[in-house]
C-alpha cells in the first residue's frame, strides 16, 4: 500500500530534487513540501519558487504540489507528505480554514506547517505574510482619492474570498468606501481561481456592456482581475475614463501601468523576501537545538510576520524587468525608505509620506494588528475600545480597527467606551476605562484607544490599578 501511494504521489506531484551544496555524509537531508491553490497564479509561482531556490541554498529537496482551486484535494495531499516523512512543509496562500483537517494530520505526524500569506491558524508554526490590511488601505484611498478629484462616483470591485488576504483587503476597502459618500459600489464581483483574469475581464465586459454610461473606476483585490478589467476597458475604448488598480506587483503589472491608464497603481509585495523567511524559518526549526539565536522562529512563535509592501504608481516604477528590490528578496535601501516597517520604532516610510503612507486609515492598519496579533499570542481575549465620535480621525481609525477585528474570530469585544474630545479627555478617558475594570476585575486583553489624549487616559487607567501585567495598550507592541 505505501509503494502505491508513493507511486501515487511520483505521479501527482512534481518533484523538485535540488542537491546539496555542503551536505554532510552522515547527516539526513531534509526533504520539505509546499503546497499551493495554482501555481499558474504569478504571486503564488513567485512565493514558491523564492522558497524552493532558497531551500536549495541549505541542501534541502523539494516537493512541490497545487490543488488547483480544488481544495477537497489537500487531505490527500498531506497525506502523501505524512507517509513520505517530509520535515516541513510550506503552506503557500491556502486558506488554512479550509484544510484544517489537513492542517491536524500533519501536526500530529510532529511535522511542522509554515503558512505563507495564508492567516495564522493554531495548528501551524507562523504565518509570513504583508500586512493586507495596510496595503488595502492605501492603494484603497490612492484610488478613491483620483475618483474623488476626478468626479466619478460609481465603483466596481473584484475580490476572491477563499483567501484570508484578499478577504482583509475587502474588508477595508469597503470600511474605507463608507468615508467617501459620493462613491457607490454599484457591485462586487466574485471571481474565481484558476480563471481569474478571463472571469474578471468578462465580468467587466459585460457590465460596460449593459451599463454604457458607466463612468468610474474597478476595484481589484489583487493584479490578476485588475489585469481582466484592463483588457475589458480597453476593448471597450473606456481607457481614458475608466481605470483600475490592483495588489502584488508582478513585472508584468508594472509593464501595465508603465502604459499609462487604464491600469494607474499596484500594492508592490516582496514574495521574494517572504520565500526566503518561510525557507529560514523552518531552518531556524530544523536547528533550534543549537544554541545560536533564532532569526525568524522558535519560542517566539505563534503571530503573524509582516514584510513591508511598496505603492507603486507611474512616478515610481522599477526599471524595465526589475522588481523593487533584489531578484533574492534582499531589502534595497529604495525599498527600506519606502516601505512600512510594522512596528512602532520602524521605519514608517517617512522619507516618502505623501498622505498615502501615512494616515488615519494606514496607520490604523498598521498597528492594530499588531496589538491583536501580540494579543493572539499571548492567548489574551478580551478587548476594550475607547474611542469618540466627535474627531474624524478618531471615526476612521475606529472603521479600520472594526474592520480588522473583523479578522479575528478570538478576540471578544467586551466595551466600547465613548469620550468627548475636551481639555480633560485623558482625565475622562482614565475615568471611564478605571469603572470599566473595576466592573470587570477578571479583564484580561489589550485596550484600544482611537486617538493619543483617549490612550494617554488609558495607560493611567492601568498604571493607577496595577493591571500592566495582563492589559496591552498600543504602547506596549514596539518591542513585539
Amino acid at each position: 500500500m505505501r509503494n502505491a501511494r508513493v507511486r501515487l504521489l511520483t505521479f501527482v506531484f512534481t518533484v523538485f530534487v535540488l542537491l546539496p551544496l555542503n551536505l554532510l555524509a552522515d547527516e539526513k537531508q531534509k526533504t520539505v513540501a509546499v503546497i499551493t491553490v495554482d501555481f499558474q497564479s504569478n504571486t503564488m509561482l513567485r512565493f514558491g519558487d523564492s522558497f524552493s531556490l532558497r531551500a536549495e541554498e541549505y541542501g534541502w529537496n523539494v516537493i512541490k504540489a497545487e490543488i488547483f482551486g480544488d481544495y477537497s484535494k489537500a487531505d490527500a495531499f498531506f497525506e502523501n507528505f505524512v507517509e513520505l516523512e517530509v520535515d516541513a512543509i510550506f503552506n503557500d496562500m491556502l486558506d488554512p480554514t479550509l484544510i484544517e483537517s489537513a492542517l491536524l494530520k500533519a501536526k500530529e505526524a510532529g511535522i511542522p506547517v509554515i503558512n505563507g500569506d495564508a492567516g495564522f491558524h493554531q495548528d501551524v508554526v507562523t504565518n509570513i505574510t504583508s500586512n493586507n490590511y495596510f496595503l488595502s488601505a492605501r492603494i484603497t484611498k490612492f484610488l478613491f482619492d483620483k475618483m474623488r478629484r476626478d468626479n466619478k462616483n460609481e465603483l466596481l470591485a473584484v475580490t476572491w474570498l477563499d483567501h484570508h488576504g484578499i478577504r482583509k483587503r475587502t474588508d477595508i476597502m469597503e470600511a474605507i468606501l463608507a468615508e467617501y459618500p459620493e462613491i457607490t459600489l454599484v457591485k462586487m464581483h466574485h471571481t474565481s481561481i484558476p480563471g481569474q483574469v478571463q472571469d474578471s475581464r468578462n465580468f467587466v465586459s459585460e457590465y460596460l456592456r449593459s451599463h454604457p454610461d458607466f463612468d468610474g473606476a474597478v476595484w481589484a483585490a489583487w493584479d490578476e482581475p485588475a489585469a481582466g478589467a484592463t483588457q475589458a476597458i480597453l476593448n471597450a475604448r473606456k481607457g481614458d475614463t475608466i481605470y483600475t488598480t490592483g495588489i502584488d506587483g508582478n513585472k508584468w503589472t508594472f509593464d501595465m501601468i508603465r502604459q499609462k491608464p487604464p491600469f494607474l497603481a499596484t500594492e508592490s509585495q516582496n514574495f521574494e523576501m517572504m520565500g526566503r523567511q518561510v525557507a529560514d524559518c523552518m531552518n531556524d526549526i530544523f536547528n533550534k537545538d543549537q544554541d545560536s539565536e533564532k532569526r525568524y522562529c522558535g519560542e517566539v512563535v505563534p503571530y503573524n510576520m509582516y514584510v513591508p509592501t511598496i505603492l507603486v504608481t507611474q512616478e515610481n516604477l522599477p526599471q524595465v524587468g526589475q522588481f523593487p528590490w533584489s531578484e533574492t528578496g534582499e531589502f534595497s535601501q529604495q525599498y527600506a525608505d519606502s516601505s512600512v516597517w510594522p512596528s512602532l520604532d520602524g521605519n514608517w516610510g517617512a522619507t516618502t509620506n505623501d498622505d498615502l503612507t501615512l494616515n488615519d486609515y494606514t496607520l490604523s492598519a498598521l498597528i492594530t494588528p499588531l496589538l491583536f496579533d501580540k494579543m493572539t499570542k499571548d492567548s489574551k481575549t478580551d478587548l476594550l475600545v475607547v474611542t469618540t465620535d466627535e474627531n474624524d480621525a478618531s471615526r476612521r481609525r475606529t472603521r479600520i480597527m472594526d474592520a480588522v477585528l473583523k479578522t479575528y474570530g478570538n478576540l471578544d469585544l467586551k466595551g466600547r467606551n465613548h469620550v468627548s474630545i475636551s481639555a480633560s479627555s485623558a482625565a475622562d478617558a482614565q475615568a471611564s476605562v478605571v469603572a470599566f475594570l473595576e466592573k470587570h476585575p477578571d479583564f484580561e486583553g489589550g485596550i484600544w484607544a482611537s486617538v493619543d489624549v483617549l490612550n494617554q487616559g488609558v495607560v493611567e487607567a492601568i498604571s493607577t490599578l496595577d493591571r500592566q501585567d495582563n492589559i496591552y495598550t498600543l504602547l506596549d507592541i514596539s518591542d513585539f
